[in-house]
């Protein structure tokens, strides 16, 4: 083989190559516009599917709200055509429904209120002397009502106020806690505090009897020199 055929060869080759590599980077190309156009129908089909089930949504909204307008509608021709006994018994009905509701709606108030008592109960068991004591203190200041979330105790907001409680009111902790700790050091430091105070005062009252003492002293001094 001759040096010529051996170029040639190698040209041959070299040339395969490249065109091998291109037709690579064609088909990975190939591949990710494919993915691309992929990921941009699955995307539009997401957003079509969220726009009919919103289209739907306000259909059976806008549905309903025609339905209850026909239905007002309705009982009010029934009231404008109804005979005196059937508008007492319609009145009766009306009004029995109505305390069935509000019958409904204070038993919904006095759950609420039991298990908010237990939850604070709940939550202030250990730190307290009493634990009723939270409950009451809460409910005398009126804080209950921030209490609840959704209709349902917040176990959050309740733990927070315990906290703040036994914060403003250490002296409501129960003896051995940490709360009941930090209450007997206050004590301790105004106890110090006032028996500073008591000894400055003390020693206040010693130096005016000395001063006295004193002045008496030089009074009789004069006195016996006068005579």
């Amino acid at each position: 083989m001759t040096d010529t055929d051996t170029g040639q060869q190698g040209n041959d080759q070299g040339g395969g190559q490249q065109g091998s590599h291109g037709d690579g980077q064609q088909q990975g190309t190939g591949q990710q516009s494919t993915q691309q156009n992929d990921d941009h129908g699955r995307r539009g089909g997401d957003d079509q599917l969220k726009a009919d089930l919103a289209r739907e949504r306000d259909a059976r909204q806008q549905a309903e709200r025609e339905r209850e307008e026909k239905d007002r509608e309705l009982a009010e021709l029934r009231k404008q055509n109804e005979t005196e006994t059937q508008r007492q018994i319609r009145e009766a009905v009306e009004a029995a429904r109505k305390e069935e509701r509000d019958r409904a709606a204070e038993r919904d108030r006095e759950q609420l209120t039991e298990r908010l008592r237990d939850r604070v109960e709940v939550a202030a068991a250990g730190r307290f002397n009493d634990p009723t004591d939270a409950y009451a203190q809460l409910q005398a200041t009126g804080a209950l009502s921030g209490l609840t979330k959704d209709g349902r105790p917040d176990n959050d907001a309740i733990k927070a106020a315990v906290d703040k409680l036994l914060t403003d009111k250490p002296y409501l902790a129960k003896t051995g806690t940490a709360d009941s700790g930090r209450d007997s050091d206050r004590r301790r430091r105004e106890a110090g505090g006032g028996a500073h105070q008591g000894a400055g005062r003390g020693g206040d009252g010693g130096g005016k009897s000395d001063r006295v003492q004193r002045q008496l002293e030089r009074a009789r001094a004069r006195e016996g020199r006068r005579t």
